[in-house]
């Protein structure tokens, strides 16, 4: 497949990406829910807030950032076609990137799951059942969780951080890209999100501008990605 093709569909897909993301968050936003639809799924009192609430709503703008990253899916391959004379560095961060990119997946397709069915069958069901429905809904969210754990430290702390690095060790593209990208990447790949899962709060705090600056980088590497021609295909003089 041509290095060219692939690096323009990688750059198209980061850009929906970004679009689909912030379209999930103004979607919560616009309808007075939290972003994410995050609630604790054993607890009784907030999965009838949940099904009672705007349901619909709510359940749109969950799949639409479980949509998110399926569409970034291209932006390792690219990456990794740009970066690729960076040899291990470049190979490391697209292995990592779709290995933890497949455990996103599967943590958001559980967060949407859990969102559409749990909160209407607590409503519904008799009250002999309900400590039962919560009962699995806090399991289940505890695994969606470690799911959700596991994603950011693979995906963001250890293949982001590769391709930063790979990016640093070439002319390629500006090193100013490396060093902004190295920010998620072990920020909150490796440093904030896990303590903020433990329970440290003011590492928690730091996800958020860690994932804006993310969302900088990602849609200024997408213009490198549809601007970029490999060497060879450049014109020739005679």
């Amino acid at each position: 497949m041509n290095d060219t093709f692939i690096t323009r569909v990688a750059g198209v897909s980061a850009l929906l990406s970004v679009v689909v993301q912030f379209g999930a968050i103004g979607i919560a936003v616009s309808r007075g829910i939290r972003p994410g639809g995050a609630i604790d799924f054993g607890d009784g009192a907030q999965l009838v807030a949940a099904a009672n609430a705007d349901h619909a709503a709510s359940v749109l703008g969950l799949s639409l950032a479980t949509l998110s990253p399926f569409v970034a899916l291209p932006l390792g391959l690219g990456l990794y076609v740009l970066l690729k004379k960076a040899k291990a560095y470049a190979l490391f961060g697209a292995v990592m990137y779709y290995v933890g990119m497949t455990i996103t997946l599967i943590h958001e397709v559980l967060r949407v799951a859990l969102f559409v069915k749990l909160p209407p069958a607590y409503l519904a069901a008799p009250e002999s059942s309900k400590p039962a429905i919560a009962g699995l809904g806090g399991l289940l969210q505890y695994a969606e969780g470690m799911f959700a754990l596991m994603a950011f430290i693979v995906m963001f702390g250890l293949g982001l951080s590769a391709f930063a690095l790979a990016i640093l060790s070439l002319r390629v593209v500006s090193h100013w890209l490396g060093w902004t990208l190295l920010i998620p990447a072990v920020g909150v790949g490796l440093i904030a999100f896990p303590l903020g899962y433990f329970g440290v709060t003011a590492a928690g705090l730091l996800v958020l501008p860690g994932m804006l600056v993310f969302f900088v980088w990602l849609v200024s590497m997408a213009v490198v990605l549809l601007r970029w021609k490999p060497p060879q295909e450049f014109g020739h003089v005679g």
